[in-house]
């Protein structure tokens, strides 16, 4: 006959899980120091597709460009057959009637510039921007971030194996599944920042060379304000 164990013992079992549970929360609330060290492997990593600085810091880039053409349906093949040459893709593409085109391209970030040039090479290249941002930092911490929670969570599965009671189960599975949506969270986020940083956005807008802008609205109230303001100061212009 098995003899049972002391009653300080069993109700300390209790005890030992919620303290160990604790200081799991504890340490997961203690961020990591090594998101420098993070970044520098992410930027080794994604080196080859571009979004990495010499410095290794990682940048985002998206770029807004318009450009006029003699005919838009031609010069939107020309723009699908710069994006398969470069590896690209075409997110979206709009258009009303032959006059105008809009497309949103994702390019690999180390073919941006040469992108921008062949698109530019379709018609008169009438704007061009870059816009760029450093996010080292962001990654950095998101990676660090989802380490410490994939640490703590696989800390939380041997716990929950050690609960004896009910009480204990369902506390360890409540944090459990907490901590692991807050994973599937990070996951998606990182994934995103992957894709900006290794894939850089155009924003081509593309107009038939000859085709006048037709005022809204608000355009004939604007264009209506700048006479008035002009003719406070100027009532007949010299011949």
């Amino acid at each position: 006959m098995n003899a049972a164990a002391p009653a300080g013992v069993q109700a300390a079992m209790p005890t030992r899980i919620a303290l160990a549970l604790c200081c799991l929360l504890a340490l997961a609330a203690c961020a990591g120091s090594r998101g420098a060290y993070v970044a520098s492997e992410s930027a080794a990593a994604m080196k080859q597709t571009g979004g990495t600085t010499d410095s290794g810091r990682l940048e985002i880039h998206a770029a807004t460009q318009q450009v006029t053409v003699d005919d838009v349906l031609v010069a939107a093949e020309g723009v699908r057959r710069i994006a398969d040459a470069l590896d690209g893709r075409i997110d979206s593409a709009r258009s009303g009637n032959e006059d105008r085109a809009h497309f949103v391209l994702r390019i690999p970030s180390k073919s941006l510039g040469d992108a921008l040039d062949r698109l530019a090479e379709l018609g008169d290249e009438d704007f061009r921007r870059v816009d760029t941002e450093d996010v080292t930092e962001r990654f950095a911490d998101t990676e660090a971030r989802r380490r410490n929670l994939a640490a703590l969570r696989d800390r939380l599965r041997r716990l929950l194996e050690r609960a004896k009671s009910v009480e204990e189960i369902l506390k360890v599975e409540r944090e459990l599944t907490r901590v692991q949506t807050e994973l599937d969270a990070l996951d998606g986020r990182l994934a995103r920042l992957r894709n900006d940083i290794e894939r850089s956005r155009i924003e081509l807008s593309l107009t038939r060379r000859g085709t006048e802008e037709i005022l809204g609205p608000l355009g004939w109230v604007i264009k209506g304000s700048w006479w008035f303001v002009k003719k406070l100061f100027v009532l007949r212009e010299g011949s």
